[in-house]
């Protein structure tokens, strides 16, 4: 017989935490590490997506074992303390929060929220301020960047040889919008089923140029793109073959780590498996008014979906962001494929950029030769590497030097 309240509940285990960034060192305070975005997933908590990609990946093949966003994909508003972890998640409209008892009067301020100092809690339901709307200041707890909006992704990366999750974390709006977007694209694909779980898909860090709310200034920052190696008559067919185990129903929260463009204390930082502990916040739905219905959990201020009928839809501007390009630059596609193509000649992304003499893949932009020529000069320095007995590494730095002294390598 089954067991009421457990039974019914499940949970994969989670194997993995992609980054998007990595932490440095304060040069003003060695005491202090803040986070830094990088350009390339970071691998250092996936041991197991590490043997597929030993070096910077830029993009990953993943597959997303669920159809429902809140599975996959869920957004919300959340904020972390030490110790108590995650103490409140809102949708802009609601918000369940964990408060200090002793410091709760009713009132959503600046303090209330429990922490490691707190002799007793609760919880209660308070209204989600967010970014704020209609007119309305922002939540205290957002403006002192206490919260944040934060998409946690939840897949599968094909070619692990452990089955089990990996998550990635972002509170990129230009991401979410991304991924929110291709995500529907999928379920109003007939060809497709409308289906989004059991597809192959490209999980890809591409550049986009925003600007800057501080400076109003442009910049190049690394934004979450969902994309698909085969054509849709192949993803159909793929589809209708493909099986994968349903996503359970357990509770439960992990907590971010570093996160696009934000900074998150180092003493925030906890623990956990996928989906958490069924005995974490939240809890079942304290008793008050639902919040608006909808058709499925949304972020307030970024529900908003692209147009998939080409015409673009003008989105809100959010607090604290810049408006942004979401195409990415035209020779990115290009160049992931040749990434991928130089990876099965023995080549790293890194190998690649020193043969091109190029410090980062968005100076890609700026040569003046195509993925094409590159592949097959790569090509012929794999030959002439076997001809020579060296390795690609050694080849390539042969082959720079001879460039710069105008001569051919011995």
């Amino acid at each position: 017989m089954p067991i009421r309240g457990l039974s019914e509940q499940g949970r994969i285990p989670r194997i993995g935490k992609i980054h998007l960034g990595v932490k440095v060192q304060s040069e003003k305070n060695p005491n202090v590490w803040y986070p830094k975005a990088t350009p390339y997933f970071v691998l250092t908590d996936a041991p197991y997506v590490r043997e597929v990609y030993p070096d910077k990946p830029i993009e990953l093949r993943i597959m997303f074992p669920a159809e429902s966003d809140e599975k996959i994909a869920s957004q919300y508003y959340r904020a972390y303390k030490q110790i108590t972890g995650l103490v409140c998640k809102g949708d802009g409209y609601k918000a369940t929060a964990r408060v200090d008892s002793a410091k709760w009067r009713g009132k959503v301020e600046l303090g209330i929220w429990a922490n490691s100092e707190s002799k007793e809690t609760q919880m209660v339901e308070i209204p989600c301020a967010g970014v704020g709307y209609d007119g309305c200041p922002p939540c205290p707890a957002y403006e002192n960047k206490d919260c944040k909006r934060i998409m946690m992704l939840q897949f599968f990366v094909l070619g692990c040889r452990r089955f089990g999750i990996h998550q990635l974390d972002t509170s990129s709006v230009n991401s979410i919008l991304n991924i929110n977007g291709m995500l529907d694209v999928m379920r109003n694909n007939r060809v497709l089923g409308g289906n989004v779980s059991g597809v192959k898909l490209l999980l890809t860090l591409v550049p986009q140029e925003v600007i800057s709310p501080d400076d109003s200034k442009r910049k190049t920052v690394y934004v979450l793109q969902l994309t698909a190696e085969e054509d849709v008559e192949e993803l159909r067919r793929l589809t209708a073959q493909t099986a994968v185990p349903a996503m359970p129903e357990g509770r439960g929260e992990e907590t971010p780590q570093v996160v696009e463009g934000d900074v998150i204390e180092p003493d925030e930082e906890k623990a956990g498996e996928f989906f958490g502990d069924p005995s974490e916040l939240p809890p079942e739905e304290p008793a008050g008014n639902p919040p608006p219905p909808a058709q499925r959990p949304t972020l307030r201020g970024v529900e908003e979906r692209p147009d998939i009928t080409g015409t673009p839809k003008t989105r809100p501007r959010q607090a604290g962001l810049g408006e942004a390009r979401r195409t990415p630059a035209p020779w990115m596609e290009d160049w992931t494929t040749l990434f991928r193509a130089a990876e099965g000649m023995g080549f790293t992304q890194e190998q690649v950029l020193r043969f091109l003499e190029i410090a980062e893949p968005t100076d890609f932009a700026g040569l003046k030769t195509t993925a094409q020529a590159c592949l097959n000069r790569l090509e012929a320095a794999k030959k002439w590497a076997g001809d020579h007995n060296m390795t690609p590494e050694e080849a390539i730095e042969k082959l720079v030097a001879a460039r710069h002294n105008n001569k051919q390598p011995a």
